[in-house]
């Protein structure tokens, strides 16, 4: 036998082909067994995973077609919420607007009535003096009704 020849501390070509030929259909052997093992256990070949991979997953060029399709959308998207905010800040101003005019011409409306009411009051308000002062002529002339009457009696 080669191997057992006395030469293995300088082994010569010819040892060292049929060593690597060995290894390496050693190494064939063990993975044709693992092949088998994997078919055996329903684990599917390695083209079958590509090809299951390939259906399942998109391209680059059709993602980048999504992707651009996506962009495309939310820009229209953007658009619209962008004129919506805009068509309802209008909206709001607007409503904002005619609130703060009413309020203004509740406001005027108020001030007049309350004036309004201050003129009546100073106008009652004259009225009790002149009442007053007229109530204190009337004590006085009937004083001085009295007073004559209490002349004539005595």
């Amino acid at each position: 036998m080669i191997l057992a020849s006395n030469s293995m501390t300088d082994p010569s070509p010819l040892v060292v082909a049929s060593l690597l030929g060995a290894v390496f259909f050693l190494v064939a052997g063990i993975n044709a067994v693992l092949k088998l093992v994997d078919r055996l256990k329903d684990k599917p070949s390695p083209g079958e995973v590509q090809r299951e991979t390939s259906e399942r997953y998109a391209t680059k060029r059709d993602f980048e077609k999504h992707m651009e399709h996506y962009h495309k959308d939310r820009e229209t998207t953007d658009r619209r919420i962008d004129g919506l905010d805009r068509t309802l800040k209008k909206h709001i101003d607007e409503k904002v607007q005619g609130l703060q005019a009413s309020a203004e011409a509740g406001r005027e409306n108020l001030r007049s009535e309350i004036n309004s009411v201050g003129s009546e009051i100073n106008s009652v308000g004259l009225k009790v003096a002149g009442l007053e002062k007229e109530t204190a002529n009337q004590n006085a002339w009937l004083s001085r009704i009295d007073d004559k009457l209490d002349q004539l009696k005595s």
